[in-house]
């Protein structure tokens, strides 16, 4: 099967199947991950910090990070205070 059709069948895009398949290991795509550094990274400890004052609004909490400076997207800002 080709990368294409494996995208297809999976819902991933191509540059992912084409990651997943060069990788050696999956050790190799997490620690890849998990070592790259993130737009979000210098806003992370305010929104921790607004999280454990309450403020449960990703949307708010990217309108406050925003005017802080942030120029990324509001699904990261998800993610941050998912973790």
């Amino acid at each position: 099967m080709g990368k294409a059709a494996i995208g297809r069948k999976l819902g991933l895009h191509r540059a992912t199947v084409r990651k997943l398949v060069g990788a050696r290991s999956a050790d190799d795509v997490v620690a890849k991950s998990l070592q790259r550094k993130h737009i979000i990274d210098p806003y992370v400890g305010y929104l921790h910090r607004r999280w454990n004052e309450g403020v449960r609004s990703a949307g708010r909490l990217y309108r406050e990070i925003q005017e802080l400076g942030y120029p990324g997207g509001e699904l990261a800002v998800h993610g941050s205070i998912e973790q």
